[in-house]
């Protein structure tokens, strides 16, 4: 055949976006196929739905995504003429989408392509828009952003992977293109970005670190990226249009039509003949060959990547061209020879390539063919199945005997019938009768067929767990009941003996899994009456978990499939001549492979085909869906009262580690914040435990206006509240963890998820805060707080929840202490309790340990230190501290005095202490009075000696003096050095310690001030001494003292008042003055101090 075959010189040539774009040939000859449609309507409705802007196109090497690109971009942004022309190919579904989506489309939008190259994103970018050398990435945002603000914009980026590739050799930084997708998203439509790639984002950064690798993820999750990838269909259709057949080759058809019926999946009549059509347009080549192009052009061989118009239009050895030249084939180009094409060109690559392997194998198997003298139609089916195999995916061909004759059309078809046969003789290839299908086989003496026969006539029982283990089978999802409650619900899948059925074991995941579904194999030969009989008493026998049970009439094809795939396990440990031969051992590791995949497969498919046994329901036919809506509707029974909770972080059984943190941060807010509108949350961050906040405690209005609130009666919360209040109504022991409730709330009718629990249990004992008393380690605690979080966040166990009722004198009591406690709210037990409490709670440690109380005191204390039940507390142990009454009850008003009394005492008692001590450091220090001037002048006497007497202790002790106002912190301070310890932490020994430590340092500080003259100080005290000698005394009176700076004034005065005396007195002579003074001076020299002139040392 030399017939010439002309390529459409539109698909000869590569597109380059940037200088074909608006070019008046730019959308000649372009075809637009659905899924090309499909995908620029997908974008439109993104920007549309979410505002998202930042798109990539991925699809392989000679895809069209460049082609489409460029139609995109005159569609946005050509001259008029050419954008219409663009428009008519897409469609007025397209561009109607696209009108709605995007503000003033099309005629007020701009179009900037790049094609991108190796080397700095930014930079590229900077060049594009004209920036300046060295322009930084804010500049380009800024640059991009004024161009979109009053005007669309579309930024294509074309090649981008190449960008990438430089980005991951360390030349720019990617995270622009983060900043770029997020100003697209908050652009309300008028920033569009595309980046086209060859191949997946992350496959970019496989070579940096795993810190690297996670950075690059983010970023790809700002992108929405779209496959452009056209179907079977569509690649045939394009190949029609390179060929520039505009109908089918009359020719052809007759083949085609045969071919379509051998294509998978199965066409109804009118699609398989519109299908033939199209094939029939691909001539000279096989419809088969057409069908493989595609899978081709997916391939990457190393850098060779090729397309689909590359194999049609180049002259390489075996190519269509060089075919057609050398007159190599008669009528179509057939798949066997596109095998010699990727031999002759591309074999090195392909060995490289993930597809290596299988190369290799066929390669090895048609070397051996030919080395024996195989015949020239046997080389040819061997090339067909290889290269079948090799492109198998989206071809929709396979090895059938059938195709494989099909594509030897121009062979008789006995002649390909015995070529198989021989070569299968000849261990080249092997018949895998499950699929029909052949397959190379590299040669082996070892004969797997009739050892695995061998293996099933000795094998006894089927191995049930080895076929459960290969058939991993996975447990169903109630998805409506899913999206309904937020809840996940699963039932688990199993295959089991229909003689097990009545002792099935426990779910292996017995936390999330609501019930089974079973596939029953009758393994002991069972009738279908027996199976029918096993199956109502299983499902009867079934309390803990509901049990759908799939019976199909044909189960034996199971078993048998089940027995094959326990004999192929068994096979190499039965022969040890295996393990010499791994020929044999990958065609029973491929066997069992292929047997899985069917028992999957027809495990899938029975459940459409089985009849369900399940409660009292008659036995029916079920598809997928309609089994999956029972199952919803099982577990809408069983958990009727499910809330519904849309949070996935919690709403699950085991939260990550970051969901668990999230939630502690939230449940310390709910504690510490809860008065606070929001909890305080506000402003734009949004951290992880503000959602939580939203979905669980805003949203449930659970907490509004600052405020937590029980759900009401029809609240969705309401059963979770209500089955705590009963737990506590009913506790024989008062106290109910929280672990137990939790996982009460966890059983049906709830079946809360264990992630949500410990929130709900701070909300519940918050809204019902007046009524339940909080144990934390078996501790009364005052109040809901941060401990309280802790002791939850750690184990649920250590919280603890008791119910405070009101009865007996239970009213009189609670109204006295409310009014002696000055309550606003209503007197309930629970809240007085807390109250008195709280007061005890908040006085200094050295009061619950003085002894230095009153005896009632002390013993209203040491019932205040042990309460740990709030009833008992009010009505038993305090009123049994007062003198009862007649009637032998008690005097709820004594109570309340008692109580009054015994606070009012303890809350003065350090008060006190404090006080006594600064009267007795005053006195030391010779300060007269309390007032604020009396306080000035000892501060500054004792700025006057800082640093003179060189004791450090003393040192701190006049530093605290130089700051001294007289206040309880002022006080506090100076005692805390007197007994080298804080106060607050005193025992009463310590208090002594404190009195005797302020003498002396009183004492040192007065003698330090005597000295300050000689460390050149203005002297505040004066040092005096009086001696007087009387005829009467037989030794001279000698008295020394000390004056202050603050006395002076007093000392003046009364001077005064004496010399006047003096002067207006009758007798003036001075030894009779004299003689007087030595009188008065004797009486008041005090007698202790009284010394001889010659004794003074």
């Amino acid at each position: 055949m030399s017939d010439t075959v002309t390529i459409t010189p539109r698909f000869r040539r590569s597109v380059r976006i940037d200088s074909d774009f608006a070019s008046v040939t730019a959308v000649d000859g372009f075809y637009c196929p659905p899924s090309f449609q499909a995908a620029v309507t997908f974008m439109a409705a993104h920007v549309a739905d979410t505002e998202q802007g930042a798109f990539t196109w991925t699809g392989p090497y000679g895809g069209g995504k460049s082609s489409l690109a460029l139609a995109l971009a005159c569609l946005f942004g050509a001259p008029k003429a050419v954008r219409e022309q663009a428009a008519s190919l897409f469609g007025d579904a397209v561009t109607a989408a696209l009108k709605a989506a995007l503000p003033h489309f099309p005629a007020r939008w701009s179009v900037l392509p790049l094609v991108t190259e190796r080397r700095s994103i930014s930079v590229q970018l900077a060049e594009l828009l004209e920036l300046p050398t060295g322009a930084t990435p804010a500049a380009i945002l800024d640059e991009i952003q004024r161009r979109s603000k009053d005007r669309g914009l579309l930024l294509i980026m074309d090649e981008l992977g190449r960008g990438l590739e430089a980005a991951a050799d360390g030349a720019g930084d990617i995270h622009l293109l983060q900043d770029i997708a997020e100003l697209a998203s908050r652009s309300q439509g008028r920033l569009i970005f595309l980046g086209i790639l060859h191949q997946a984002f992350e496959e970019y950064a496989e070579r940096l670190s795993r810190k690297a690798r996670d950075s690059w993820a983010k970023i790809q999750g700002r992108f929405v990226d779209i496959s452009i990838s056209v179907s079977l269909e569509e690649a045939i259709e394009l190949i029609g249009e390179a060929l520039g057949h505009q109908r089918a080759v009359r020719k052809a058809l007759p083949l085609a039509e045969a071919c379509v019926d051998y294509l998978r999946p199965a066409r109804g009549k009118s699609d398989a003949k519109r299908m033939a059509g199209k094939l029939a347009r691909t001539a000279p080549l096989h419809p088969f060959t057409a069908c493989l192009l595609g899978p081709l052009s997916r391939r990457r061989f190393g850098q060779n990547q090729r397309s689909i118009f590359s194999f049609l239009s180049s002259a390489e050895p075996f190519g269509l061209q060089d075919a057609l030249a050398s007159e190599t084939i008669n009528s179509v180009y057939p798949p066997y020879l596109l095998w010699s094409y990727l031999q002759a060109n591309f074999e090195p690559a392909i060995l490289s390539s993930p597809d290596g392997r299988r190369w290799a194998l066929a390669h090895d198997v048609i070397e051996r063919a030919i080395a024996r003298g195989a015949s020239d139609t046997e080389l040819k089916a061997l090339k067909t199945i290889a290269v079948l195999d090799l492109l198998k995916d989206r071809s929709g061909l396979t090895t059938q005997p059938a195709t494989i004759a099909l594509a030897l059309h121009e062979l008789n078809r006995t002649d390909v019938d015995n070529a198989l046969a021989r070569l299968e003789r000849q261990s080249e290839i092997v018949f895998r009768k499950h699929t029909g299908i052949y397959v190379l086989y590299a040669g082996s003496d070892f004969d797997v067929e009739a050892r695995l026969q061998e293996a099933i006539a000795e094998t006894g029982e089927v191995d049930l767990n080895l076929v459960r283990t290969l058939a991993d089978l996975q447990p169903m999802l109630a998805k409506r009941h899913h999206e309904k409650t937020g809840a996940m619900r699963w039932f688990e899948m199993s295959i089991e003996s229909v003689s097990g059925l009545e002792a099935l074991p426990n779910p292996k995941h017995p936390q999330d899994t609501v019930g089974r579904i079973v596939f029953p194999l009758p393994t002991q030969g069972e009738t279908p009456e027996e199976a029918f009989d096993a199956y109502e008493r299983a499902i009867r026998s079934s309390k803990s978990h509901p049990l759908f049970i799939g019976h199909h009439p044909n189960a034996s094809q199971l078993l048998e499939l089940a027995r094959e795939l326990t004999g192929l396990s068994s096979l190499e440990n039965r022969f040890s001549e295996l393990r010499g031969d791994p020929i044999a051992r990958r065609e029973i590791d491929s066997r069992i492979a292929e047997v899985r995949q069917k028992l999957e497969d027809n495990l899938h498919g029975l459940i459409g085909e089985c009849f369900w046994y399940e409660g009292t329901n008659k036995p029916r036919r079920l598809t997928k869906r309609l089994l999956n809506e029972q199952l919803s509707s099982r577990a809408d029974t069983i958990f009727d009262d499910a809330p519904d909770i849309s949070n996935e972080l919690l709403n699950c059984s085991e939260p990550s580690s970051n969901a668990v943190s999230a939630r502690t941060k939230l449940m310390k807010r709910m504690a510490m914040r809860a008065s606070e509108a929001d909890l305080g949350f506000e402003g734009k961050n949004y951290p992880a435990e503000r959602g939580l906040y939203i979905s669980l405690l805003q949203e449930t209005g659970l907490h509004i206006d600052g405020e937590y609130r029980a759900p009401n009666q029809g609240d969705k919360l309401h059963p979770l509240w209500r089955e705590a209040d009963t737990m506590l109504a009913n506790a024989e022991h008062g106290i109910v963890t929280a672990d137990e409730i939790i996982e009460r709330w966890g059983e049906d009718p709830i079946g809360l998820k264990a992630g949500l629990g410990p929130v709900f249990i701070a909300a519940y004992i918050l809204s019902r805060r007046a009524r339940v008393a909080v144990y934390g380690e078996d501790v009364f605690q005052s109040n809901f707080n941060e401990l309280c979080v802790e002791f939850l966040a750690r184990n649920a166990k250590d919280i603890g929840l008791r119910r405070v009722e009101m009865e007996g004198f239970i009213g009189e009591t609670l109204e006295e202490l409310g009014s002696l406690l000055k309550l606003k709210e209503a007197a309930e037990p629970l809240l007085v309790a807390q109250t008195i409490i709280g007061e005890f709670d908040a006085l200094v440690p050295w009061t619950t340990r003085t002894q230095s109380l009153s005896p009632q005191t002390l013993q209203v204390r040491e019932i205040l230190k042990r309460a740990n039940d709030p009833n008992k507390l009010l009505f038993d142990d305090l009123p049994r501290l007062t003198e009862p009454l007649p009637d032998g009850h008690f005097d709820p008003k004594a109570t309340a005095l008692l109580l009054r009394d015994a606070l009012a005492e303890m809350r003065a008692a350090y008060p006190k202490v404090l006080d006594e001590l600064k009267g007795l450091m005053l006195r030391e220090l010779d300060v007269r009075g309390e007032a604020e001037e009396a306080f000035q002048d000892l501060r500054e006497r004792a700025d006057n000696i800082r640093q003179i007497g060189g004791d450090l202790r003393l040192e701190a002790f006049v530093g605290r003096l130089t700051q001294f106002h007289g206040t309880r912190e002022d006080m506090e301070g100076v005692a805390s050095i007197a007994a080298n310890k804080l106060p607050r932490d005193w025992n009463d020994g310590d208090r002594e310690r404190a009195a005797v430590g302020i003498v002396e340092l009183s004492a040192s500080f007065l003698r330090t001030e005597t000295m300050a003259r000689v460390k050149g100080r203005k002297d505040r005290r004066h040092a005096l001494a009086v001696v007087v000698g009387k005829d009467s005394a037989p030794h001279s009176l000698f008295q020394e003292f000390e004056i202050a700076d603050i006395d002076r004034h007093d000392v003046q005065k009364l001077a005064s008042v004496v010399d006047k005396v003096l002067r207006e007195a009758d007798q003036q002579r001075r030894d009779i003055i004299l003689a007087a003074l030595v009188e008065v001076t004797s009486k008041y020299i005090d007698s202790d101090r009284q010394h001889r002139v010659g004794e003074r040392a």
